[in-house]
Parts: structure tokens; sequence; C-alpha cells
């Protein structure tokens, strides 16, 4: 199977958008600003059971499809797996530090998604 790499892009940056929705959906839901935030155990491991198979998929994809080029993708998928990392630490111990690590982390993965969806080659 051959497959282009704008193809490969399109596909990497539409999940790019979809982390990104979950990620607010996630956010706004449960109300992360507050202390605690407010998810019950069953909706955490979802969202987390989520962003970690749109990790995978997308790291899955960036290796097997020469798609060394897509600099700004690869970024936004380690920035997910350190998203993922901080909000696990985050949700077993809500502190004031880990919320604005987990803010600051949130923002890089939201600007490097503006910048994908912006150079997104459209068929």
């Amino acid at each position: 199977m051959y497959k282009l790499k704008k193809d490969t892009y399109n596909e990497l940056s539409e999940i790019c958008n979809l982390v990104m929705k979950n990620i607010k959906d996630l956010e706004e839901g449960s109300k992360m600003d507050l202390m605690p935030p407010r998810i019950d155990d069953v909706e955490y491991h979802s969202y987390l059971a989520i962003l970690k198979s749109y990790n995978s998929l997308g790291n899955l994809l960036l290796s097997n499809w020469e798609t060394s080029k897509f600099e700004d993708i690869d970024a936004f998928f380690t920035k997910l797996s350190s998203y993922i990392e901080y909000l696990d630490l985050f949700i077993k111990e809500s502190t004031i530090e880990k919320q604005l690590s987990l803010t600051s982390i949130y923002d890089s993965l939201d600007e490097l998604n503006r910048k994908i969806q912006g150079s997104h080659p459209k068929k």
C-alpha cells in the first residue's frame, strides 16, 4: 500500500484536531480550573484512553510513512505525551504547580495545532 505524504499529513492533522477537541471537552466538562477538578474515575480513564490511543496512532503514522519532515506534527505528539503524563499527575494530586504545568503544555499543544492547521495541505 502506498500513501502520499500529503494524505498522511492530512490524516495526522485531523488527529491533532480530534485531540484538541477531546482535551477541550475534558477541561471544560471537568472544571480543570478547580481544585480538585470535578471528574469521576470512569470519565477520566475514558479520556485518558482516548488521548493515549490518538497519541499511539499519531506516532505510528509518523514512524511508518516516512514523515520525518513533519516536525510540527512530531512536536505535537511529543507534547501530547507530556500532557498525558502531567494530566495523570494532576488528577492524582491536584496542586497549583501541576495545574500551571498542565496549562503551559496545553497552550503549547494549542499553538502547535494552529500552526499545523495553518499549513494543512488541502486536497
